[in-house]
């Protein structure tokens, strides 16, 4: 395993890049191309169906299931804030605040 890893490091050319956004964009997407190339050999799949498999089929159901993920929480926060208040719109009448309970102990008393 470690023989095929070093043979394919080897194998890889690294190019000279000046320091430019195109350089380095270069350089990022050749650095990608060759962690590609690696999962292909790993595997023994190749880097056209990792690349099909990472590209096509992992990263959009991935992305699909964050976006459930995200309105299935977003509901769930919606639901849970209907509840909240309605419970609290039900129970303001039999709650009093400071004040008022002082207002209703000092009348209770003097009265």
């Amino acid at each position: 395993m470690l023989d095929l890893i070093t043979n394919i490091a080897t194998t890889i050319p690294i190019p000279d890049i000046e320091l430019t956004f195109e350089g380095i964009v270069t350089l990022l997407f050749n650095i990608c191309c060759g962690i590609i190339y690696l999962i292909g050999e790993v595997t023994g799949i190749g880097y056209e169906l990792a690349n099909l498999l990472i590209f096509v089929v992992i990263h959009p159901l991935l992305t699909l299931s964050l976006y459930i993920l995200w309105r299935n929480a977003k509901n769930r926060e919606r639901i849970w804030k209907k509840a909240h208040t309605d419970l609290k719109n039900k129970l303001h009448k039999y709650i009093f605040s400071p004040w008022q309970l002082v207002w209703f102990l000092l009348c209770f008393t003097l009265g």
